[in-house]
């Protein structure tokens, strides 16, 4: 009966972190996303570091946009 309600409690231990986890990860993804395509876009244009800047800020501003979009709703 014990390892049941340790396991029980380790289910409701992660359902309660799993939405904040999903946030965080949410955020780090959108940014290194965009980061990413500015950097493939640069190389593929040439234009070094213009393109990641300008994407590395795309990416910040949506990904925390979306970060504070989920913590008002929940």
């Amino acid at each position: 009966m014990k390892k049941e309600d340790n396991i029980n409690e380790k289910k409701q231990i992660y359902k309660e972190i799993g939405p904040y986890i999903d946030i965080g990860l949410n955020l780090a993804i959108t940014i290194a996303g965009f980061v990413l395509l500015g950097w493939w876009l640069d190389n593929k244009f040439e234009l070094s570091p213009t393109l990641t800047l300008i994407f590395s800020f795309l990416g910040m501003f949506i990904g925390f946009f979306n970060f504070i979009r989920t913590v008002i709703k929940k």
